[in-house]
């Protein structure tokens, strides 16, 4: 990760000018840019830990503007429309919901779910309150920071490949990670209508020029 971010990202930056020709990525850019990923998901792979990691590695050692951009616009498109409704089949298909055959599993997966949400959700928006942000900001926050999405499937995936969870675990995790997700988008709306019009904030913020005016020596204290 050091030789990545330390060597290949400088390497990278240097190479920019053969990588992006009027302002656009080169077709052996974008090559250059996909087999870096494939190599670094491969090498984390190897080493026994995820290829998600790897590949993450490698693009945050991309150089920012042109190269970063376009290598998202060109790879998202198929991203999208093919590889994430595949993740997200083989999650389904590793998700044996069956197993949750028993009362006792049921009341574990409810509970496992409001521990979720109490845990992240409304301990995100108690947080953001406790700090002064307004009501509606502060349930968006504890809203998104909810959902768990992508990376809470990558993460136990990975724990089930690896045997450190069960799939009845896995099942509950799934159920879990789903739910939280769909809450995001009426729990959103939801605060919106509780919280009426957005009233504008007369927070002063601390970077705010009359306090850093108080700070700042006048020309006074400066000899002439």
């Amino acid at each position: 990760m050091l030789f990545t971010l330390l060597f290949l990202r400088q390497l990278l930056a240097r190479a920019k000018p053969w990588l992006v020709k009027e302002g656009r990525l080169t077709d052996g850019g974008l090559a250059v840019g996909l087999a870096l990923m494939a190599a670094g998901a491969w090498f984390t792979d190897l080493i026994g830990l995820h290829a998600v990691f790897g590949a993450f590695v490698m693009g945050a050692a991309m150089p920012r503007g042109v190269v970063a951009r376009d290598l998202v616009g060109r790879i998202q498109p198929l991203t999208v429309a093919l590889l994430l409704p595949l993740f997200f089949t083989y999650s389904g298909l590793n998700t044996r919901i069956g197993l949750l055959n028993t009362s006792f599993l049921w009341l574990l997966c409810g509970a496992v779910l409001l521990a979720s949400i109490f845990g992240k959700g409304i301990a995100c928006w108690l947080a953001a309150r406790a700090t002064g942000i307004p009501n509606q900001e502060a349930l968006g926050i504890g809203t998104l920071m909810n959902a768990r999405g992508l990376m809470e499937l990558i993460i136990i995936n990975i724990g089930l490949q690896r045997g450190i969870i069960s799939d009845e675990l896995f099942a509950t995790l799934v159920i879990m990670a789903v739910v939280t997700t769909l809450m995001a988008s009426p729990c959103s709306r939801g605060s919106r209508d509780l919280s009426g019009p957005r009233k504008p904030s007369t927070r002063r913020p601390a970077w705010s020029s009359s306090r850093i005016g108080r700070r700042l020596p006048t020309s006074r204290g400066f000899p002439t």
